[in-house]
């Protein structure tokens, strides 16, 4: 049968019907697919979740013939889980362009470098967990989390473990004595200890071990060994080990700085560690040019040894640390850095201390590159530059934020790393280098690191990749130091070479400037102070001596000179002293008239008439400048670029300008060397006077300079990672060894359960060497009381234990033994060889005598018996016991005298002499009385004399006395027969659980030494809301993470309201207390709102100093100090728009401190303002049900802890986005006004290295 050919569907339908209608592919035919998959039930496999199951890292993907659509094969892909914004992998999804170069608070990390070994560790110590199904308490992941994460939930202190069906709950093996005994007796007395919690509750931190502990040698078990007194170091190192509670009085921050680099010892000899190392200058560099084929920059001069071997490592792609001198040529390292990034199209940074440096570099290598950027706090100018120029604080924001910068970042460059020395700043330098991923190269540029390798070390470490440090073995242009003690007339030219070019110190020169000084101190005398020098001559003389001093200068060729005057108001004031001399020719007059004309172009008609500006204009004329915070932002760059260009002879300038770029002078004078650092007046720094002095001679000019003198990223590990834990960073692999052996000692001693009838002996140790460590640590602390000091007479009697001398009475005589044992006593020599202690053969030592002091065996002072032996030992405080009323009359230098002779074989068997008979007499017969009851001892009470009232020292007092009551009820049980022999069981094994335990903790964060400080301040944060209990960051914290300062009661004032009945202006005044720090005489005057604001701030900062004081936290100096309202009414009248030169007219404060303070109240306003917005656009996301992934089941990266803290200033978004996302547009309104109306004219007048094309860059005039 014949039937109609098929009618094939038109070609267009095909691929319209292909192309619209996947689901009709052949892979989509359900009736292909098996519809039943029979399988046996497991209830109890949903116990347990395979990660590979729940989260594939790869799925099956159809490949298809791209002609006829049909499926030809499957192929396997990786699945990308890295887009998260909670991922530190490179691979996760950037950033939207607007957040791209600063990131955002919500965007985590990237995974710093050297974390990697951790985290293989942690993953290999996962997988291994998942197959033997062990206990991770002492193994890899339990170390670097520092808790049970496998099998403890975070937050709770105790987990469990599960068997092989993952159903049947596993016990813990009990270690304890107590336990063991229960299991294997049936005892009636019911005896609790807890050994774990005795431990923790006497553990705090810090540097308290000693490092050089001997290897434990193998000895049978529970064997003895004759007794034997250890030396003093090995007592010192027993001392050290015994402490494990350190209680201390309050620290203060500002003498503890985070990093003390300047004062470190420079380890002479030694040129490599494990991760540093340092190259050698001395030999040429062979075949430079063949290593390197084509140079990334090339330069119109042959490189310096130093210079080359950076470019070297450079290309190697290691870090460097250039620590050459001033003037050597640290910058062509730095620019080879930013030439290679240029070539391989990968960015770089360059960091600076300050702003003003940041803006200098700028326009240097904007001159000298072309393609730069700059970010600041308030503006950025060429975001997306392969180079980009900024200060450190806001890089660290950057890091801190994710800024996708990070991914193309090849290297960063760290100008004056020196400055991590900085007490209130440093700690940015050292998370900085913490948080910097692993592929970036750092390149770390100083002149007055003296401790180089050890810092580099710790860079090294701390990355895991090792640091070459390149320094020059001396001064390109080398300095001469002269002393200068001209005052005019005859003595014009007096000056005297006190050390030479070679660094050798002349002491001809030296003792010819005093002879100089004292031939005319008495015709001078007038003019001096009581004390005599030259900061005590009367203005006029003062006047007359610089004067001198500039015409000898000019007469020797030596101008310019740079003169250090280190106080603003000195600055000023010698300036205005030599307006009488005129050091520029006609044509400099010119150029600095039409320059400083040029440049007050930007400022408002009435700016340019501030006093200021007329009076440094006056002064410049005459070839003098100044240079200090109280100037105005723009005249300081004027004077910075006629000082560079030479119209400027001599500069007057404080500590500020020796951060300087390219600022040569041939002369440096300091007409002091002390400065006021905010706490006191001291000396300058080593690395301060290098600093400064270094400003004289640059090598391209060939002068000879002169000097006068006149997430896995948490809390614990980036404090771990610091600076000053490098030596327990050090000391780690050596720790862990000790920790085997320790481990292995204790199994072997402790694997037996203590007898049961032994069990009192062990609370008792217990209890006493409880006791024992708070006691050592609070008796310091009282003995250095005022009011205790001055009983320390010669004569004193106090009861001591040391050694075998259980609670013996002693004469003290002076304080002048070793630092550890200062107190030098006289004792009656009563020990005697314990019978018992030989005959079992064990080992003795301080510890086991203090312990023993406190059982019923030495109850009472005093000996029974009289006796003449004696003994002098030098003790410490913690072998004081107690210190009573009782004087005797001794003269301590004889009896001292007549000891030491004695001692000298010769004179062993020499008579005692008359004095100190008569004392060991009378020693020995109230020693007598007293154990016999026929005398009462009257002691001083020390804890009435404790001054330092701190909350950790209640704390100690208060457990030292519990420890005391618990001592006293249960020390009967030492009332037994053969109490030492069978106490001795008892201490060797507890001895070995403390050992190990030291070690356990030395591997801890409880051994950092900030931790308790840490602790302290989550304590902190967390009754004031800002974390939960978890340690999350929640809604208050996130607030705080956005200040950059004063962190706390900003963000109580937000969520307090206290600005929502304010105006623009009033906020922007009452923010200035804030970030005003300078002093001003002038009583501000309130409207009644600034009143009542002020009322509210005060009232705040006294309830967060309360509960900082609770908890220990903070330097509480008094309010006053916290809070300046100084500057009130200036910055009131400021944002009403009114003009500079009116408003100051209400304050004596100079007009560059206002600047300065106005600029950082902006900052601070904005940081408000993008809290505000972040805080309420995460209220709306909640709202919404899309809760944001921080907060989302309490979850939260380490890094987020608290010390997340202080990330600078975010873009500014459009003000109608934030009023739509902030859902309280009148509070956000007023915070942009505030911020718009004080950014205006003279205080944010634009930088000239930012925007003057034409300025002064050359050395004509100074060369010539």
């Amino acid at each position: 049968m014949l039937q109609s050919p098929p009618l094939f569907q038109d070609q267009n339908e095909r691929v319209k019907e292909y192309l619209l209608c996947p689901e009709k592919l052949p892979i989509h035919k359900w009736e292909r697919s098996i519809n039943h998959w029979p399988r046996g039930t497991k209830i109890e496999s949903l116990l347990e979740a395979n990660d590979d199951e729940v989260e594939p890292d790869t799925t099956l993907r159809v490949t298809r013939d791209l002609i006829t659509g049909d499926i030809v094969g499957l192929e396997e892909i990786e699945l990308d889980n890295d887009e998260n914004e909670d991922m530190l992998s490179m691979s996760r999804a950037p950033l939207p362009p607007s957040y791209a170069t600063r990131g955002t608070t919500t965007q985590m990390p990237f995974l710093p470098g050297g974390f990697e070994e951790e985290l293989q560790k942690l993953l290999e110590a996962a997988t291994q967990q998942k197959k033997l199904n062990l206990d991770t308490e002492d193994d890899e992941i339990g170390k670097f989390l520092g808790e049970d994460i496998l099998t403890t939930p975070p937050g709770l202190k105790e987990g469990v473990i599960f068997a092989d069906d993952n159903c049947t709950v596993l016990n813990r093996e009990r270690n304890t004595c107590e336990e063991n005994i229960d299991m294997i007796e049936n005892v009636d007395i019911e005896i609790k200890i807890d050994l774990e919690k005795a431990v923790k509750e006497t553990t705090q931190l810090v540097d308290i071990w000693k490092d050089d502990d001997d290897v434990p040698q193998e000895k049978p078990k529970n064997a003895l060994k004759p007794p034997r007194m250890k030396t003093e170091s090995e007592t010192n190192l027993d001392d050290n080990f015994l402490e494990s509670s350190v209680i201390h009085p309050p620290v203060e921050l500002p003498e503890i700085p985070i990093l003390n680099i300047t004062s470190s010892n420079v380890k002479t000899g030694v040129t490599s560690t494990e991760w540093a190392e340092m190259i050698d200058i001395s030999q040429p560099v062979s075949e430079f040019n063949e290593k390197i084929k084509t140079l990334a920059m090339q330069w119109p001069f042959e490189l310096d040894i130093f210079q080359k071997q950076a470019i070297l490592k450079l290309e190697d792609k290691h870090h460097v640390f250039v620590a050459a001198h001033t003037s050597a040529g640290k910058t062509v390292v730095a620019e080879y850095a930013i030439a290679m990034s240029r070539r391989n199209f990968t960015r770089t940074i360059y960091t600076s201390p300050i702003k003003a440096l940041s803006n200098q570099k700028y326009k240097d290598f904007n001159e000298t590159f072309g393609e730069v950027g700059l970010l600041t706090g308030d503006f950025q100018i060429n975001a997306t530059a392969s180079c980009l120029v900024m200060t450190t604080e806001i890089l660290k924001s950057m890091l801190y934020c994710g800024s996708d910068v990070t991914r193309d970042l090849e290297f960063v460059i760290f100008d004056e790393v020196h400055y991590i020395n900085n007490a209130e700043r440093g700690h940015v330098w050292e998370e900085v280098l913490i948080l910097l991923p692993a592929h970036v190269t750092i390149v770390m540029l100083s002149a007055t690191v003296p401790n180089t390798l050890e810092f580099a070390d710790w860079v090294g470490r701390t990355k895991k990749r090792k640091v070459y440090v390149v320094s020059t073995l001396k001064r390109p242009v080398p300095l001469c130091h002269y002393l200068y003690t001209g005052s005019g007339g005859k003595s014009k030219n007096e000056r005297f070479l006190v050390v030479d070019q070679d660094g050798n110190f002349q002491l001809r020169g030296y003792n010819e400037a005093v002879a100089a000084k004292k031939s005319r101190e008495t015709e001078h005398k007038k003019n001096f102070g009581p004390k005599g020098g030259k900061q005590f001559l009367n203005p006029k003389a003062e006047q007359t001596m610089w004067i001198a001093f500039v015409h000898h200068l000019k007469e020797n060729d030596k101008l310019p000179v740079v003169a250090f005057t280190l106080s603003r108001n000195r600055c000023d004031q010698n300036a205005e002293n030599l307006l009488s001399l005129d050091l520029t020719t006609a044509r400099e007059k010119s150029y600095i008239h039409h320059f400083f004309q040029k440049c007050l172009q930007r400022l408002k008609e009435p700016d340019r008439k501030l006093p200021q500006v007329i009076r440094l204009q006056r002064v410049l004329m005459n070839g003098i400048g100044v240079h200090h915070s109280g100037i105005l932002p723009l005249l300081k760059e004027i004077v910075e670029m006629l000082f560079q260009s030479g119209q400027v002879k001599i500069l007057f300038a404080t500590e500020t300008f020796a951060m300087g770029v390219n600022m040569p002078a041939r002369t440096v004078v300091f007409d002091e060397i002390t400065k006021y650092d905010g706490l006191e007046r001291r000396i300058l720094a080593p690395a301060e006077y290098i600093q400064m002095a270094g400003r004289a001679g640059r090598r391209e000019l060939n002068l000879e300079p002169l000097f006068y003198s006149a997430t896995t990223v948490s809390v614990e590990g980036m404090m771990q990672r610091s600076f000053r834990e490098l030596n327990q960073s050090i000391h780690a692999d050596k720790y862990k060894k000790q920790l085997e052996l320790a481990e292995k000692e204790y199994s072997e001693k402790c694997s037996v359960p203590l007898p049961s009838h032994l069990s009192p002996l062990a609370t008792f140790y217990d209890t006493a060497a409880a006791y024992v460590d708070v006691l050592n640590e609070i008796m310091p602390i009282q003995l250095d009381q005022p009011k205790i000091a001055k009983e320390f007479i010669p004569g004193k009697i106090m009861v001591v234990s040391v050694g075998p001398h259980i609670n013996q009475l002693a004469v003290y005589l002076n304080k002048t033994g070793p630092r550890q044992t200062p107190y030098k006593l006289l004792l009656l020599n009563t020990a005697k060889p314990d019978e018992d202690m030989i005959k079992y053969n064990f080992q003795v030592d301080e510890h086991w005598y203090r312990i023993l002091s406190y059982s019923t065996l030495y109850e009472g002072v005093g000996t029974e018996e009289s006796t003449l032996d004696h003994i002098i030992l030098c003790v410490g405080p913690k072998s004081i016991v107690a210190i009573t009323k009782i004087n005797l009359k001794v003269d301590a230098n004889i009896i001292i005298q007549d000891w030491e002779k004695r001692q000298i074989p010769r004179f062993k068997d020499a008579p005692v002499g008359a004095t100190c008979l008569a004392t060991v007499q009378e020693l020995s017969q109230l020693s007598h009385a007293i154990h016999t009851g026929a005398t009462q001892l009257e002691y001083i009470n020390l804890r009435q004399s404790l001054a330092v009232r701190s909350g950790e020292i209640l704390d100690a007092l208060d457990k030292m006395d519990k420890l005391k009551a618990e001592l006293e009820s249960i020390k009967k049980c030492t009332d037994i027969a053969n109490f030492k022999s069978e106490f001795a069981i008892v201490y060797e094994r507890k001895l070995t659980e403390r050992k190990r335990d030291k070690y356990k903790r030395l591997l801890s964060y409880e051994n950092l030494a900030l931790y308790p400080d840490y602790q302290r301040r989550l304590l902190v944060l967390r009754e004031l809301n800002y974390i939960d209990e978890k340690d999350n960051v929640i809604l208050k914290g996130r607030v705080a993470c956005s200040m950059g300062t004063n962190e706390l009661i900003i963000s109580e004032l937000v969520f307090r309201n206290v600005f929502t009945d304010k105006t623009p202006a009033e906020i922007a005044a009452l923010l200035s207390c804030f970030v005003f720090q300078a002093r001003t005489q002038v009583e501000p005057v309130y409207t009644e709102k600034l009143r009542e604001g002020v009322k509210a701030i005060e009232d705040i900062d006294a309830e967060l100093l309360a509960i900082e004081s609770k908890y220990n936290v903070g330097m509480f100096e008094p309010q006053a100090e916290r809070l300046n309202f100084g500057l009130v009414r200036v910055v009131y009248e400021w944002a009403l728009e009114k003009p500079f030169a009116e408003i100051m007219d209400h304050t004596d404060v100079q007009e560059g401190i206002i600047v300065r303070c106005i600029q950082q109240l902006h900052e601070s306003m904005v940081q408000c303002y993008l809290q505000d917005w972040e805080v309420f656009g995460m209220l709306k996301r909640n709202a919404k049900g899309q809760s944001n992934t921080e907060d989302e089941e309490g979850k939260g990266w380490p890094g987020q802890h608290i010390l997340q803290l202080q990330i600078k200033l975010q873009v500014l978004i459009d003000v109608k986005d934030a009023a739509v996302a902030i859902g309280d547009p009148k509070l956000q309104a007023k915070m942009m006004d505030a911020s718009t109306a004080i950014k205006r004219d003279i205080v944010f007048a634009a930088s000239l290295y930012t925007t003057q094309k034409d300025t002064p860059t050359g050395h004509e005039s100074f060369t010539k």
